[in-house]
């Protein structure tokens, strides 16, 4: 079961969000020609398999590039953009930047193989870091990167639910949405090359859309663990790489 360890911040993000009542999970699709390997959309050619996991609170563009060539392969980054509803988004930005290296606490679960953390409270060094605009990738290796929300917005708004009831009353409302009415729809563009001078570029260029929401109430969304005295555990049957949530929606937020 996918389980969370949460720190003090986000326990009290989630006591916040438990007050506004309901929980958005969005779950996407996508265009191009995707397998689904451990839940998660990937895609994979004679030298490159890229895979994605978006779950996260607001969704994150998280994806493992993995070298499958006999040689090493390079990732430029300056050629490469997360496209949000058509609005480029750099991955590379020619600058110096501060990284906080320490000890985290934050919500986990298995991606790509490895635990995976979405957000926590980190305390330690701060380090002054060179941005890579070029990353060397060996054979049989790989390399991930978790960039940018996918939605700013706290909540999302559709028309046309359809409620599902039970002894309590209405437990959560769905949708589908067709490719064609999509509000929300993003890509992910990579350049690579197999020669460190770009003489011959290859490109990624995957898009998704979401295609359907489900709204639950927030008490049903969270599961609490209590086995491990030192912490708070949560888990949640809703966890899945190709989806994400959206915490602290108010049910008159649900509809105009």
């Amino acid at each position: 079961m996918k389980h969370t360890t949460l720190s003090l911040f986000a326990v009290s993000t989630l006591l916040i969000s438990a007050c506004s009542n309901w929980t958005q999970i969005l779950y996407t699709s996508s265009d191009f020609d995707a397998i689904q390997e451990d839940s998660s959309f990937y895609f994979e050619n004679d030298t490159v398999k890229v895979q994605y996991a978006f779950w996260a609170d607001k969704g994150i563009m998280s994806f493992a590039i993995t070298n499958i060539h006999d040689k090493p392969i390079y990732v430029d980054w300056k050629k490469s953009s997360y496209v949000n509803g058509g609005v480029k988004n750099n991955y590379y930005v020619e600058q110096t930047v501060s990284n906080t290296v320490g000890a985290s606490g934050g919500y986990t679960y298995r991606a790509y193989g490895v635990p995976y953390a979405t957000f926590g409270a980190f305390s330690g060094n701060t380090v002054a870091v060179q941005e890579e605009r070029i990353t060397f990738i060996p054979p049989r290796s790989r390399v991930v990167l978790s960039r940018r929300y996918l939605i700013q917005d706290r909540h999302l708004i559709h028309e046309n639910y359809s409620a599902k009831s039970d002894r309590r009353g209405v437990s959560e409302f769905k949708t589908d949405i067709p490719a064609e009415r999509a509000k929300v729809h993003f890509r992910n563009f990579i350049t690579y090359s197999t020669t460190e001078n770009f003489a011959k570029e290859q490109y990624v260029d995957h898009e998704f859309y979401v295609s359907k929401i489900l709204t639950v109430k927030t008490k049903d969304f969270w599961i609490k663990d209590y086995s491990n005295a030192r912490v708070v555990e949560y888990s949640t049957k809703y966890a899945d790489p190709t989806g994400f949530y959206i915490q602290g929606v108010k049910k008159s937020q649900l509809f105009r």
